[in-house]
């Protein structure tokens, strides 16, 4: 399976802050929002949010004490979930560092018997973007780009940072409310498209526009230190979870991404200050 996220065309404007009061009221009118925890379901659809799968038995290995190591792979599979939909044994490392960045994944939900108790949940190694983030991030302003994202601890290549939150829409809510958009504002619309095969293609549409968590003040960035991946749980449909692609040192600005590295270009100039910037945002052709 190939999966790869379609560009989220987010418009920075340009220019000083301190020079321009109208531009400061356009940037603090973005701080307008209600913040979320978990994704808000606008268009439903039964057969993605539907929680059918099935979960993990009472002699899954996913709560044990210590680390795994004695499994023969050959022989047993550490996390049923994991193995069965994803032919995965590992998901993330005895550190919750995610182990492979091409891989499916997909973490034990409400069905898996993990679930029967917050004890038990805690203790399973198959949940880590399920639990509540412990380091610390910090929103700044930037002269050009705006509002951007740092962290303030040091992160682990493969470790989970945030979770993508927002109202979750179809296509024909998508189209209307990038037609109510002034183009001068900023966009916070995610699509994310997975590709399995050559036909097939699973879009997620994500608006973090009213409802959202910091991960909206992400910016794009030509060199990203983050990616993101989808995550499926206990129902087809996937959340979008940022995970550290490189080890990021506490004050480095969070990016990712918002197309991949041949997308098509739009008229909006990029401010990422990588050497081998393109030059322009990621376009989503939609």
């Amino acid at each position: 399976m190939n999966q790869n996220s379609d560009s989220r065309s987010r418009r920075r404007s340009g220019g000083q802050l301190i020079d321009d009061n109208q531009q400061q009221r356009d940037y603090l009118s973005d701080l307008k929002y209600t913040k979320i925890v978990t994704n808000i379901i606008v268009t439903e659809d039964n057969d993605l949010d539907d929680k059918d799968l099935c979960g993990c038995r009472v002699d899954c290995r996913c709560c044990d004490n210590q680390w795994p190591e004695d499994i023969n792979p050959e022989e047993e599979h550490w996390c049923q979930c994991s193995q069965s939909r994803c032919d995965v044994d590992f998901n993330y490392d005895t550190n919750g560092l995610l182990m492979n960045f091409t891989k499916p994944i997909h973490e034990c939900g409400d069905n898996c018997f993990c679930n029967s108790s917050d004890q038990l949940k805690i203790k399973c190694w198959n949940r880590y973007t399920q639990r509540q983030i412990i380091f610390n991030t910090q929103l700044f302003i930037h002269p050009i780009k705006g509002y951007g994202l740092r962290t303030l601890s040091d992160l682990k290549t493969g470790q989970f940072v945030t979770e993508y939150c927002g109202e979750v829409i179809d296509r024909i809510e998508a189209y209307k409310r990038f037609g109510e958009q002034n183009e001068e504002k900023h966009n916070y619309i995610l699509i994310f498209r997975e590709h399995f095969g050559k036909d097939i293609i699973f879009e997620v549409i994500i608006d973090a526009k009213y409802y959202g968590n910091d991960s909206r003040f992400i910016n794009h960035s030509c060199d990203p230190n983050l990616i993101a991946l989808p995550v499926r749980s206990d129902s087809l449909r996937p959340r979008i979870c940022l995970f550290a692609i490189k080890d990021i040192t506490s004050g480095t600005e969070l990016s990712y991404n918002y197309g991949s590295n041949d997308s098509p270009l739009s008229t909006k100039k990029c401010f990422c200050g990588f050497q081998k910037c393109r030059g322009f945002m990621p376009k989503d052709n939609y």
